[in-house]
């Protein structure tokens, strides 16, 4: 669920204590935190809060933001949970899903995490069930148009190690061919999917302030 939580800051406060207290984070999330500082740190060095934040860049407003690694965070390292300040904006990126269907114990949606591969993706769903690992077939969206490219891939030769594993990418379909499965019928079971995973939406929380 998409939430929106705003603070008033009345002392300095880490980012794991103010995600904590807004109900951490989902499995929806990708990965990483923008952090965008919309005003500059008070009194200098003095200030925790102006611990550094290494700007990672700047945004369509100028903005400078700062990208920190949800998974460095909890590993409890102290570069991944730095001070927030008044004006910041703490942004926890959205996952974008994939969804395998076909020959499965389980037909499922799962949210895209960094590094996600193939065959990470299907040991996650448990494996393949008695079908053809040589043609796991991968229907990929082509940019800027609603078409799909049919990819084809050897994942025997990926389990075996004799190729390299398949990087998948927003919205893939991970078809495991499966008798009777026609374009129609994997295309049908992936709306369904999509239509039982369609749960962010955005809520206003009231205003805390954090004494």
């Amino acid at each position: 669920m998409l939430k929106y939580q705003a603070y008033d800051m009345r002392r300095p406060a880490r980012l794991l204590e103010l995600l904590a207290d807004s109900g951490g984070v989902t499995e929806q999330h990708s990965g990483t935190i923008q952090i965008t500082h919309t005003e500059p740190p008070q009194c200098g060095e003095t200030d925790p809060a102006a611990e550094a934040h290494a700007p990672a860049g700047t945004d369509d407003l100028g903005l400078p933001y700062s990208i920190y690694n949800v998974s460095d965070l909890k590993l409890g390292r102290a570069e991944a949970n730095p001070y927030i300040r008044n004006g910041d904006i703490i942004y926890v990126a959205e996952a974008s899903p994939i969804y395998v269907v076909g020959n499965v114990a389980q037909p499922t949606s799962l949210y895209l995490k960094d590094g996600m591969t193939l065959s990470r993706v299907i040991a996650m769903v448990g494996g393949v069930k008695g079908a053809n690992e040589e043609k796991i077939i991968v229907r990929r969206l082509k940019p800027g148009t609603s078409e799909a490219e049919i990819i084809t891939v050897n994942y025997k030769a990926i389990r075996q190690n004799k190729a390299k594993d398949f990087d998948l990418r927003p919205y893939d379909i991970v078809e495991v061919p499966k008798e009777g499965m026609s374009t129609a019928l994997v295309l049908k079971t992936v709306a369904g999917l999509a239509r039982g995973s369609a749960t962010s939406i955005a809520t206003n929380a009231p205003l805390r302030i954090l004494y």
